[in-house]
């Protein structure tokens, strides 16, 4: 380098000096380096597996939160209300899926899937808790109870089967 170009240099030190050979230039990907393109490469195969795995990812996302909270059920949940849940969360998403959900009673339910999923790992999860989710799930599906209690199967009445899932 001569001293002109060091002293250009040094006054302007991001400009790269030129070796006079401005047509060598590799393409972009290359030129940012190959981790540019591993990254990119990448993010196109997990963007096309999502892509094809969405539905059955959102069907995990969906049973996980249901799992987690049966699993930490407090010993006076009874198998029937197990169930009820189970079908009352089956029943939920379902009406979500159909575009039949309101958006409110979605927001509570999704709020009472929260608290519930956050307390089941603690073991701080009380029946009133799991009966509340049934009831947030329940009202979501547009299934009507009577004033029994939440979580007996015997009082959906018989136009609520059609939220019911069948598979």
């Amino acid at each position: 380098m001569t001293e002109q170009e060091n002293r250009s240099s040094s006054t302007q030190p991001f400009r790269p000096v030129s070796s006079g050979d401005s047509d060598l230039r590799g393409p972009l990907l290359i030129g940012c380096g190959s981790g540019c393109s591993v990254l990119l490469v990448l993010a196109l195969v997990l963007a096309s597996v999502l892509a094809f795995r969405m539905e059955e990812l959102a069907t995990l996302g969906r049973a996980m939160p249901e799992a987690a909270i049966t699993a930490g059920a407090p010993a006076d949940w009874s198998e029937g209300e197990a169930a009820a849940l189970s079908v009352a969360f089956q029943a939920a998403f379902q009406a979500i899926d159909e575009g039949r959900a309101d958006f409110d009673t979605s927001l509570d339910m999704y709020r009472e899937i929260m608290d519930a999923a956050s307390k089941a790992p603690q073991g701080l999860l009380t029946r009133d808790d799991l009966l509340r989710l049934t009831r947030a799930l329940e009202a979501v599906a547009g299934v009507s109870r009577s004033d029994t209690a939440p979580g007996d199967i015997a009082t959906l009445s018989a136009g609520d089967a059609s939220c019911l899932i069948s598979s």
